[in-house]
C-alpha cells in the first residue's frame, strides 16, 4: 500500500503540469502532495526529510527533462543540482507536516506560507530560477488560472500547499467542510471572472490589434562552422530570404505590428555587412518587385554600397506600413569608453529611420549570455573567453500604432514581478521575443508558453509571442489562446487579430508584496503562539 500510494502521488505531481496533463494538474492542486505527506507521517523525521527530498528531486528531473536537450554536456550537472536543491527545500517543508501541526489551522497556514516563501526566494538566489513553482500545476485549467490575477503564480502555489494540507487535516480530523470551501474558492472566482470580463468586453467598442508573428525556425549559428566570413554572410542572407518568404503571403493585409524573434539574425543592428544590390535583389525576388528602397544606414566602401540589418528591417516596415519589432544584438560605448553589448529588442516605425527605440534584456542566461562573479570572469579570461552581455536596467513601454505595449525577451516573461512593471507603466499588451532553440525537440517551448499565459492573467492584458522555434502565439487578457503555430520547427508567419481588452488586477497593484506579507504574518503569528504556549 505504501509504495502504491507513493507511486500514485509521484505520477500525479510529476505529470501535473499543463504541458503533460490538465487533469493531473487539478489533482496535484487538490490531493497530489497530501497523498505523499499522508503515507510518510509515520516515518521518522530524518527518513521523512530524505524521502521527501528525493521524491521532489525525481519530480523535478522529469519536469526539467528539457534541460538535457541542450547540446553541451555541462547541462547534466545543472539539471541534477537544481533538481536536488528544489528537493531539499521540499524535504525541509515536509519536516513540519506532522499530525500535531495539522491540528492547528494557523500552523497549516504557516507551513503553506513557508513553502511559498521558499519558492519565491528562488528568484533571488544567484541568478534566480523562475521555473516550476507548484502553482503552475492548476494553471492548465482556465478557471483555476484566473486566481493568479489576485496573488500571482505564487498565490496559486500557496493555495496548492494549503489545499493539500487541509485535505490531510480533513482525513484525520474530519473537517471536510473547510477543505472543500478553500479548494473551491479559486474555481468559483475563475468562473465569476471569466463571465464578468467577457460581459464587460462585449459591452465595449471592440479594439483589435492586427499582428503578424514570425516563427523563423533557424539553427544555432554558434554550433555551425563556416569556412570564411563570406560564407557566413551568405547563410544570413538565406535567413532573411526565409523571413521574406514568410511575410510574402500577407502583403495587402491590414497589419499594425510585425514581430520577429529574439536574436533573429547575427551581425548586430547597424553593422553594414550586406551588399546593397544583393539585398535589393533579395527583396524583389522573394517579396515584391514593388519594394521601394531608401536604406537609411547605408555606407559606401571602395565604391560598393553596404547595408545593415537595420536597413533591411526598416525596408520591411516601410513596405508593409507596419511597426516592426525585432530582436538583435547591439553595442554602445560606456563612460569608460569600453564597448558594452546588449541583447535587445528594437521598434522600427514606417518611414521614421533614426527614431527606432530599444529595450535591453534585463534577465540574462548565466554562462550563456553573461559570466557571473569576478572570479568566474577572470577564470574565463584565462581560456580566452572575455565577452558577455550587459543587463538592461528598466522596463520600457513604447507607443504603438494602436496602443502602448511592453517588451520582454526570452525567459524574462517567467518573472512575474518584472512583467508587472510594464503594466504599471501603462502597457495595454505585452510582446515577447524568444529563442528556445538551445533546447531543441523538448517540452521547453510549451512550458515557456505556459508561464507566458500566467503573465496575461496576472496583468489583465493580452500577450503576443514570436519565437524562433515555438510556441509562437497570441493570448488574450484572460489567458486564452487566440492563435498559435503548432509545430516547433515550422517556418511561417501567424496573422492574428487579438482583442485589446485589458483590466486592472490586484496583482498589478500589489505584486508579490501582498502575498509575501501574508506569509510572513502567518509564520510570525505561529511562532508567537508557540512562544506564548511555552511560557
Amino acid at each position: 500500500m505504501f509504495y502504491g500510494i507513493l507511486a500514485l502521488s509521484f505520477v500525479i505531481v510529476a505529470l501535473g503540469q499543463p504541458v503533460y496533463s490538465t487533469i493531473l494538474g487539478v489533482l496535484t492542486y487538490s490531493l497530489g502532495l497530501s497523498l505523499f505527506w499522508g503515507i510518510t507521517l509515520g516515518v521518522t523525521p530524518k527518513k521523512r526529510f530524505w524521502l521527501a527530498t528525493f521524491y521532489m528531486m525525481g519530480i523535478q528531473l522529469i519536469q526539467l527533462y528539457w534541460f538535457i536537450s541542450h547540446p553541451y554536456l555541462y547541462i547534466y550537472a545543472l539539471w541534477i543540482l537544481l533538481s536536488f536543491g528544489i528537493g531539499l527545500t521540499f524535504g525541509w517543508v515536509t519536516t513540519f507536516v506532522t499530525l500535531d501541526n495539522l491540528k492547528s489551522k494557523l500552523k497549516i497556514l504557516a507551513i503553506a506560507s513557508f513553502a511559498t516563501l521558499l519558492e519565491w526566494g528562488r528568484l533571488f538566489i544567484l541568478s534566480g530560477f523562475s521555473w516550476n513553482p507548484i502553482g503552475i500545476a492548476p494553471s492548465g485549467n482556465i478557471y483555476l488560472m484566473q486566481f493568479s490575477s489576485l496573488l500571482g503564480v505564487y498565490g496559486l502555489s500557496f493555495w496548492v500547499y494549503l489545499s493539500n494540507l487541509l485535505l490531510l487535516r480533513a482525513y484525520y480530523f474530519k473537517s471536510w467542510k473547510l477543505y472543500f470551501t478553500i479548494a473551491a474558492i479559486p474555481l468559483l472566482f475563475g468562473l465569476w471572472q471569466l463571465k464578468n470580463h467577457d460581459q464587460q468586453r462585449n459591452a465595449l467598442p471592440q479594439t483589435e490589434l492586427k499582428a503578424l508573428l514570425v516563427q523563423t525556425a533557424f539553427p544555432i549559428e554558434e554550433t555551425l562552422v563556416f569556412k570564411d566570413f563570406s560564407e557566413y554572410r551568405k547563410f544570413v542572407v538565406e535567413e532573411w530570404k526565409s523571413i521574406l518568404n514568410s511575410l510574402k503571403p500577407h502583403q495587402g493585409k491590414d497589419i499594425d505590428l510585425i514581430v520577429l524573434p529574439e536574436y533573429v539574425v547575427p551581425f548586430g543592428t547597424y553593422t553594414p555587412v550586406f551588399e546593397a544590390e544583393t539585398i535589393k535583389k533579395l527583396f524583389h525576388e522573394n517579396l515584391s518587385d514593388k519594394v521601394v528602397f531608401n536604406f537609411p544606414y547605408q555606407e559606401e566602401k571602395e565604391g560598393v554600397k553596404w547595408v545593415s540589418n537595420a536597413d533591411i528591417i526598416q525596408t520591411i516596415s516601410n513596405h508593409f506600413g507596419s511597426d516592426v519589432i525585432a530582436g538583435l544584438e547591439d553595442a554602445e560605448y560606456n563612460q569608460d569608453k569600453e564597448l558594452d553589448h546588449f541583447s535587445s529588442a528594437f521598434l522600427f516605425e514606417p518611414y521614421k529611420p533614426g527614431k527606432e527605440r530599444r529595450y535591453d534584456k534585463r534577465v540574462l542566461v548565466p554562462m550563456g549570455e553573461y559570466i557571473p562573479f569576478k572570479f568566474c570572469r577572470d577564470l574565463a579570461k584565462s581560456y580566452g573567453i572575455c565577452g558577455s552581455f550587459k543587463c538592461g536596467e528598466e522596463a520600457k513601454v513604447f507607443e504603438g500604432k494602436v496602443a502602448p505595449f511592453g517588451l520582454s525577451i526570452c525567459y524574462e516573461e517567467t518573472y512575474a514581478n518584472l512583467m508587472r512593471e510594464n503594466r504599471l507603466k501603462g502597457a495595454r499588451f505585452l510582446v515577447n521575443l524568444t529563442s528556445d532553440v538551445w533546447y531543441p525537440n523538448s517540452l521547453l517551448p510549451e512550458q515557456h508558453r505556459d508561464h507566458a499565459r500566467l503573465r496575461s492573467v496576472e496583468g489583465g492584458y493580452p500577450l503576443l509571442r514570436a519565437c524562433n522555434t515555438g510556441v509562437t502565439c497570441a493570448i488574450d487578457s484572460l489567458g486564452r489562446t487566440i492563435g498559435e503555430i503548432k509545430g516547433e520547427w515550422e517556418r511561417e508567419a501567424l496573422y492574428v487579430k487579438i482583442p485589446l481588452y485589458s483590466y486592472q488586477t490586484l496583482y498589478t497593484q500589489t505584486g508579490d508584496q501582498l502575498l509575501i506579507g501574508f506569509c510572513l504574518g502567518f509564520i510570525g503569528l505561529s511562532l508567537l503562539r508557540r512562544k506564548l504556549k511555552m511560557h
